[in-house]
């Protein structure tokens, strides 16, 4: 049954991400210009696109319950609120983060098909080596469900996160709360 749900949980990532924000913004290179020749004076180099926040205003916290705080520069900051296509279900979000030294990332994601079927994962990861390999620490959702409000682009809520692997300077078991301004 564990692996059925691994397997059904990755499917829902892969299609979730697979349907998420990327880092590109839709530019192909060429300026833009009014059809008189003139650059359109509201395109500029540091404008966001129109569906994204400006740059700086995707932030987030994940603090662990012994005080441990990560700040996180949201890459993937959507949910069924803030005008992101493609959620079925009521308070979905998709949420990826990274530490500004790039050492550790966050993700939180609730998705499914209906109510009925809905899944959340948490993960934190960090530490990894030169070629992103030998993480030093992987910690995802226990068996209790993610606790979350989503009240347009911003999601906060609880969750009780859980090592996978040797590797557990955080302990057995540890609560968090997240924070994600969109």
């Amino acid at each position: 049954m564990a692996k059925v749900r691994t397997l059904f949980i990755s499917a829902v990532l892969l299609g979730v991400t697979a349907c998420g924000s990327s880092d590109d913004n839709g530019a192909s290179g060429e300026s833009a210009a009014n059809t008189d020749g003139s650059a359109d004076s509201a395109d500029t180099a540091d404008a966001a696109p129109a569906d994204e926040p400006a740059t700086g205003s995707r932030t987030g916290t994940l603090t662990l319950d012994d005080g441990t705080a990560f700040t996180l520069e949201m890459t993937t900051c959507e949910t069924s609120e803030n005008g992101a296509a493609g959620f079925l279900i009521e308070d979905g979000f998709d949420l990826f983060g990274r530490t500004s030294d790039g050492e550790f990332t966050v993700q939180l994601i609730r998705a499914g098909f209906d109510e009925d079927s809905v899944i959340d994962t948490s993960v934190l990861e960090g530490e990894f080596d030169d070629e992103g390999k030998n993480a030093g620490l992987l910690y995802t959702e226990g068996s209790e469900v993610l606790v979350a409000t989503v009240d347009g682009g911003n999601v906060s809520g609880t969750v009780t996160l859980k090592p996978i692997g040797p590797n557990r300077p955080y302990g057995d078991e540890i609560g968090a709360t997240f924070d994600v301004d969109c």
